[in-house]
């Protein structure tokens, strides 16, 4: 697989080194023009350059006590990103490719994969560890011109995510998933209309060692004893040493490309993806045959409105993005015959965002927009009888500038202000239910989410085309700070309060092909 990934990319970034840099400068130089194509580069509709490459290498550090009780107080990464796209006759090809390598540091309660955060079934304990993960990413869509309206394409989205522990229990994860989606594009003038299928499956794997005998024999040691996860509160306490998940799904996939005027564009992406997941402890197993212990469906509905105005002096950018999940399970534990549900959750995630950037000869041109998100979770425990809900909203504001340094070279600067308050919340819970996670991970989130934060994030990137006369070399750095103040309550166990911050920093390097 990872050879296929190679090869893909190859296709995707060496045929660009046959084009001209000046073709494509827009995209690398103009924040809304690069965000407008990066947002849609996997439909093959939209009329700017269809040949173009960028390579990224960075490193990123975060740590701090504001945090959610599943992450880890410190964190480390190593990220490779590429995304390009290329036409090649009547054959376009594009796509991008991530490999990030993660280290971990005081992480409890988290011993879950990443990709599927709302998921209910996974191992844990308290024990704070050290984990190591690796993920590997690609999305690519190839399509061919079929006359002068028909575009048939298939798109192939795959990851693989594997992670390991190095304190007692150690937990080890590996995690499988891939999507196909065939699909017609119909071009009718500038206008285009793509509809496609979602197919996919995967697979996750679960296991737990130990090293020290004491701890797996022994209840003297509370932090030490592994639990598995049956909802958001209920948990079977050594209940086995490993599980497996095999995932099933589909959907459908809208996308359309409008002109409403001669600089003016509308850009629309909309799917559902039905998602079945059938777990199991059966330690005899197959993937073909196997005990199923518990189904988790999880239902997504995602939807996207872009429009798009350039002018000589301005080019500006508006842009409604709404996505929404429902997840449920049935349990044996609670049913031989899985008729009752255990688990629910509903989350939704909403934004608004607006920027305009001017484009004029001078050597400074400005930056500025504001971004409104709306954030809310619903999760529900029947057996353990929690009830937990939050909402919040995020403003943040956005402002920069591009500074010609000379013909070949360019400073970009942003500062992104934000502020999150508090809109809904509420919690309820039996105290005759109460157990360990309720207490350190339920109650946690739910005060973290009420929490109002402020924050900034600072940017800054140099461009340069002195180093390679080809291509776009440039060095980037960011740094992120929030502050939130959490106040003494009933419900903090096990957790700092007082004024808490969480602290971000990435530096990097990138070609623009």
């Amino acid at each position: 697989m990872r050879l296929y990934l190679v090869i893909i990319w190859s296709l995707l970034t060496l045929p660009s080194c046959l084009y001209a840099q000046d073709e494509r400068d827009s995209i690398y130089q103009s924040e809304i023009i690069g965000k407008l194509i990066k947002d849609h580069f996997l439909q093959h509709h939209l009329s700017y350059p269809k040949n173009f490459g960028e390579v990224e290498l960075n490193y990123q550090g975060t740590s701090g006590d504001l945090r959610l009780a599943q992450e880890a107080y410190s964190q480390r990464n190593i990220n490779f990103y590429a995304i390009g796209s290329n036409e090649l006759g009547k054959f376009q090809i594009s796509g991008d490719f991530l490999f990030n390598k993660k280290l971990t540091d005081s992480l409890s309660f988290g011993q879950r994969n990443d990709m599927e955060p709302w998921n209910p079934y996974s191992y844990y304990a308290s024990k704070a560890g050290n984990y190591e993960s690796q993920l590997y990413r690609s999305n690519f869509t190839l399509s061919y011109q079929l006359g002068k309206i028909l575009r048939p394409f298939m798109q192939i989205n795959y990851q693989y995510l594997w992670t390991t522990g190095s304190v007692d229990p150690r937990f080890d994860n590996k995690v499988f998933g891939i999507q196909y989606r065939p699909g017609l594009q119909v071009n009718v003038k500038n206008s285009s209309v793509a509809l496609a299928a979602i197919i996919g499956n995967g697979r996750e794997s679960q296991a737990i060692s130990y090293k020290n005998k004491n701890y797996s024999q022994s209840l003297q040691y509370p932090d030490r004893i592994h639990y598995l996860s049956l909802g958001y509160g209920n948990n079977a306490i050594k209940d086995s040493l490993n599980n497996r998940k095999y995932t099933d799904l589909w959907g459908l996939e809208v996308s359309l490309h409008q002109p409403l005027s001669t600089n003016t564009s509308l850009d629309i992406l909309s799917s559902l993806k039905k998602n079945k997941q059938e777990f199991t402890t059966d330690q005899k197993s197959t993937n073909k045959v196997y005990h199923v212990r518990g189904i988790y469906h999880e239902d997504q509905y995602f939807g996207s409105a872009t429009l798009f105005k350039t002018t000589p002096s301005l080019n500006q950018y508006l842009n409604l993005k709404a996505d929404y999940i429902r997840g449920y399970d049935f349990i044996r534990d609670l049913s031989a015959d899985l008729s009752k549900s255990n688990y629910s959750v509903n989350v939704l995630n909403s934004s608004l965002n607006y920027l305009a950037e001017q484009q004029s000869p001078k050597p400074i041109n400005f930056l500025y927009g504001l971004d409104l998100s709306y954030f809310q979770v619903h999760r529900q425990d029947n057996a353990q009888s929690i009830d937990v809900s939050n909402a919040n909203l995020k403003i943040q504001g956005t402002f920069g500038a591009n500074i010609k340094t000379g013909n070949a070279e360019l400073l970009r600067f942003q500062i992104n202000p934000f502020y999150r308050t508090s809109i809904s919340d509420d919690l309820k819970y039996a105290a005759n239910s109460m157990n360990h996670y309720i207490q350190q991970v339920v109650f946690w989130d739910y005060t973290y989410y009420k929490t109002n934060l402020l924050g900034a994030k600072l940017g800054a990137e140099w461009q340069s085309r002195s180093l390679f006369k080809q291509y776009i070399f440039a060095v980037k750095a960011d740094y992120q700070i929030e502050q939130g103040k959490i106040k003494p309550s009933e419900y903090i166990i096990n957790h700092p309060i007082g004024n808490l911050n969480r602290q971000q920093f990435q530096i990097g390097v990138k070609l623009y092909l």
